[in-house]
């Protein structure tokens, strides 16, 4: 009797539930329409409705029936859903069916930078697949639309930021409470790092040092790197597609391989499989293979890959050392497993005076070990057997003559390829002429010119030479058991020294290092020294022998020299292989202005010489960086205030100790005064040819002029003569000459100092 909607029914609801049912009242049903009603104790309970029309026995509408389903179980699981996408560590996102996007997760903003509102309501393919994928992307979309749902398709897709992500993509069929599809889930892997890494294997794989190959089920070649190629001289190209058993391996051994490939193909994987390739040149190659079954993502097997290693020439050195051992220097045997001669050298025979024939098949320590060693040498090798190797076992073996020989045993293990032993191999020394050999070596390291020292692994002297006594004052009985850094070096060095003694420790030597070492009387002598490391039988470091040089005089020559070469009162320079300067004396900076500071590392030619020099210089000091060594060649500096300094130099290659140019020092003179003051005479010696030539032409001009003038006067006075000899009739013939006689005495005075002579000229024939 109570109002359904306006009693039981939310506010928010009320409206909507109200039109359903008024529908319904007109005949218009409405089924799984969602709705809230309030329970009596407050809550919210969702309720599905089906809204049916009731009618009366004419057919009218009397009322409406709602048959409901309780669904706040299942709202809250979709919600749960919901949350649960969108929280997901998988980048998830839907489409409707007609491709527009309605789904997008955390995930999905986080792997692309689109945030929701940017991609809900757009065209998934559209707008955020590349083009080159665009078509394959929508036909996994348009194929799961049909109920034909995609797993692991890759795609990429473009964040906000341009860059390509690569996504590994399940895509599921979205269906509605009918299960008619509504649309496409993508549940999806940012596989971008996986691929980057799976190309980087690839490229291992290609690029490694070992052959590596692939096939698949049905024994084709899928996988070729380039180290297979360069064994077998087959491309990936020419190999690619075809069967390897078929062809490329030789007929005797198709089945064997056939046969490990096929275990592999069942998850039985093979290490360590010889057999032979046959090249392009049709020669044959030995391969050490390790077959390893190769697995899809679900764990089935699609093929195997096969990492093998080239051992041509390994199985040829195993041939080498079979003759190796039979011609060895050194006694060498074997026993199998139940101590029978296998294995007898030739200097085994040499040593013994049993030959092969005479020890193959028999027992060692019952027919050829004298009878108080059987047991430690029957113990050694039951050791080895087991895997205990025994190094430096000495015992004697009895030779066809009754003596015996002093062997030094090393007792090695012999193991097939599997690592299983199957007997034991002895390499032996007769060491009786290696200890007199010994005790010769350590009375020369003892006695020898050069001071000789040695540590153990502890940095523990244990080797301590006359010569080393005598520069540092120190006797052996001083230093052995004592710590040679801690003790002996003064504590500036310590850490370099104990670093290049650590490095020989590890292997790595050093040559040529220098280190000052304290003497008794507390003086410091430097030392020049080789580290070695020093290694037991097995070649194991046990220590570092330093081999030196005392260095200390030659030190102080050094230093000497790098005084003289500063003080000195000729500019030197010098550069390094690069042109670089790295040697600047005083004179250089006094006569350039510039400091050993501000030149040092910089280019000479291009900063400190003129450009018109610039060629020509740098090829003298490149022909010196050759070796070709140039004298007194002149060339400018320029200085600091920008002045040009003239140098006439010598060019001497520089070189270290192995004799390899390290650069040049230029040796060189200040030219500048001594040039100008030549400069000087030169002009002097010019000038003063000038006036002499211009002497000798004055001269000669004076000397012609005055002929013809003493000619012409003596002439007029002769005329004079002939006429009247009347006082004035003379005056009156000579007075028009006049001005014409001092003009002339003007220019000869001019020509020189001589007085103008006039000598008489008969006019009369005689």
């Amino acid at each position: 009797g109570h109002k359904l909607v306006e009693e039981y029914i939310t506010d928010d609801f009320k409206d909507s539930v109200q039109e359903v049912l008024d529908q319904a009242l007109e005949g218009v049903e409405m089924t799984n329409f969602e709705f809230p009603i309030i329970t009596k104790s407050g809550k919210q309970v969702d309720i599905l409705l089906n809204a049916t029309s009731r009618r009366d026995e004419t057919g009218a509408i009397i009322g409406v029936i709602g048959i409901g389903q309780d669904i706040t179980a299942r709202i809250a699981q979709e919600r749960e859903y919901v949350r649960l996408i969108d929280t997901a560590n998988a980048p998830i996102f839907g489409i409707d069916i007609h491709g527009i996007v309605n789904v997008w997760n955390h995930k999905a903003c986080d792997v692309t930078y689109y945030p929701k509102e940017d991609v809900i309501g757009h065209k998934l393919v559209e707008e955020f697949i590349t083009d080159d994928y665009k078509v394959s992307v929508q036909e996994v979309l348009t194929q799961a639309l049909e109920g034909r749902e995609m797993a692991n398709f890759e795609f990429p897709i473009i964040t906000k930021r341009g860059k390509r992500v690569d996504i590994l993509l399940n895509a599921t069929s979205r269906r509605d409470e009918s299960g008619n599809i509504v649309g496409v889930i993508g549940i999806g892997q940012d596989i971008t790092a996986r691929i980057a890494q799976e190309r980087e294997y690839e490229k291992l794989i290609d690029t490694a040092n070992a052959p590596i190959f692939g096939i698949d089920r049905h024994g084709i070649v899928n996988v070729w790197n380039k180290t297979a190629s360069n064994i077998t001289g087959f491309s990936g190209e020419e190999v690619m597609g075809r069967k390897l058993v078929e062809d490329f391996i030789q007929n005797d051994f198709q089945d064997s391989v056939q046969n490990v490939l096929n275990n592999a193909l069942d998850g039985l994987e093979m290490a360590n499989f010889e057999f032979p390739i046959m090249t392009k040149a049709n020669k044959r190659v030995d391969i050490l293979l390790n077959a390893t079954s190769r697995r899809d993502e679900t764990g089935a097997i699609v093929g195997v890959i096969g990492i093998g290693q080239d051992i041509t020439a390994r199985i040829a050195q195993e041939r080498e050392y079979e003759k190796l051992i039979d011609t060895a220097n050194a006694p060498i045997f074997g026993i199998d497993k139940e101590g029978i001669v296998n294995v007898w050298n030739q200097k085994a025979s040499l040593i013994t005076g049993f030959y092969q024939t005479d020890v193959i098949g028999k027992k060692l320590v019952e027919a050829f070990i004298t009878t108080e060693y059987q047991q430690s040498v029957q113990n050694v090798l039951d050791n080895a057997l087991e895997g205990l190797e025994m190094a430096n076992f000495e015992f004697p073996i009895m030779t066809t003559s009754g003596n015996s020989v002093d062997i030094l045993l090393n007792a090695t293990s012999r193991r097939d390829e599997t690592g299983t032993i199957i007997g034991v191999i002895g390499i032996g020394q007769d060491i009786t002429a290696r200890i007199a050999q010994e005790r010769e070596y350590i009375r020369l390291i003892e006695t020898a010119n050069a001071p000789i020292f040695g540590i153990d692994v502890n940095g523990v002297v244990n080797v301590w030479n006359l010569t080393a006594s005598n520069i540092t004052g120190f006797s052996t009985n001083d230093v052995m058991g004592h710590k040679l850094v801690e003790e002996f070096i003064t504590e500036d060095y310590q850490d370099s020294v104990q670093n290049v003694l650590v490095h020989a420790l590890e292997g790595l030597e050093m040559a040529n290092f220098e280190f000052p070492i304290i003497t008794k009387s507390g003086k410091r002598v430097d030392i020049l020294l080789n580290a070695t490391s020093r290694r037991d039988e097995t070649g194991t470091i046990i220590g570092v022998i330093g081999i030196g040089q005392d260095i200390t005089a030659r030190i102080a020559q050094e230093r000497e020299y790098i005084r003289l070469i500063d003080t000195a009162n000729a500019p030197i320079f010098g550069i390094d292989c690069n042109g670089v300067v790295n040697v600047w004396n005083k004179t250089a900076c006094n006569i350039t202005g510039f400091t050993t500071a501000e030149v040092m590392g910089r280019n000479l030619v291009a900063e400190y010489i003129t450009d018109d020099y610039k060629e020509a210089v740098q090829k003298v000091l490149d022909s010196a960086l050759e070796g070709a060594e140039t004298a007194n060649y002149e060339l400018p500096l320029m200085t600091k205030d920008g002045k040009r300094v003239e140098i006439l130099l010598n060019a001497t290659s520089r070189r270290d100790e192995h004799g390899n140019v390290i650069g040049v020092v230029g040796i060189g003179q200040d030219i500048t005064e001594i040039r100008a003051a030549r400069e000087y005479e030169l002009k002097k010696i010019e000038a003063e040819a000038a006036e002499a030539a211009q002497r000798t032409v004055s001269a000669h001009v004076y000397h012609e002029i005055r002929n013809v003038v003493g000619a012409v006067l003596a002439l007029a006075d002769r005329a004079c003569e002939c006429v009247d000899r009347s006082v004035n009739t003379r005056s009156l013939s000579i007075q028009p000459m006049r001005p014409f006689l001092a003009l002339t005495a003007m220019a000869l005075s001019m020509c020189g100092t001589r007085q103008l002579q006039t000598s008489p000229v008969s006019l009369v024939k005689r």
